[in-house]
Formats: structure tokens, sequence, C-alpha cells
């Protein structure tokens, strides 16, 4: 059996199961509200890494859009770090937010967006 050691992932004594731990970077305070730690289980077996890839790099986008937002960056990170946060809202990112007819969605969307845009 191969063992990788990576920074914030961490094997829970009761069940095995590896989980993606971290301290709330002080930067995303506002978007995890309440909360001091993420922690997400990422499981056991060989998806484990790939698992703790996607969670980690969500984490890092979420991180650099909040300390320096979009503008000066090309159309391809702006894209990859929206994404994310979107993913972190619980919506679709390749939805428009409008297509189901749901406006609720498609308004938050918006102001949002424009709240990243133009602080």
């Amino acid at each position: 059996m191969m063992t990788i050691a990576v920074k914030y992932a961490k094997t829970d004594p009761r069940n095995k199961n590896i989980n993606y731990r971290r301290r709330v970077p002080k930067v995303l305070k506002s978007y995890f509200r309440g909360q001091t730690m993420l922690v997400k289980a990422l499981g056991k077996g060989a998806n484990v890494l790939a698992e703790y890839t996607r969670c980690h790099a969500q984490i890092e986008h979420l991180k650099a859009l909040a300390e320096n937002g979009v503008a000066g960056l090309s159309p391809n990170e702006q894209r990859t770090r929206l994404k994310a946060l979107l993913e972190r809202w619980g919506a679709d990112p390749h939805s428009s937010g409008y297509d189901e007819g749901n406006l609720n969605e498609w308004t938050w969307r918006q102001e949002e967006t424009s709240k990243l845009l133009d602080p």
C-alpha cells in the first residue's frame, strides 16, 4: 500500500477515511460564515487523490478570487475562479441560472457577479 502525504489531508481514526481538513482562510471568512474549519470527506481508495485535488483547487480559486477579484485575468482563469464560486454556492456553473425559469437564481447571480467585478 502506497502512502502519500499532502497538506490538509488527514485520516479519520474512527473509520480510516481520508478527510480534507483546513482552517478557513481569513480572506474567506465571509464565504464560510460561522465556520472555523473546512472539512470534506474524501473517502478511501484510488479516487482520494483526485477528489483532494479538486477540493483543494476549489478552495484556492475562492481564496484567489477573494484576494484579487477577476480584473486583469485571462478569460480562462476568470471562468475557472467563477466556476469555483458557483459550485460553493451550490449552483450549476454551466447554467445561466435562468434556463429553468428560476428568476431568483438569475438575479442573485447577477448581483454577486457585479459585486466581484466592481467591489
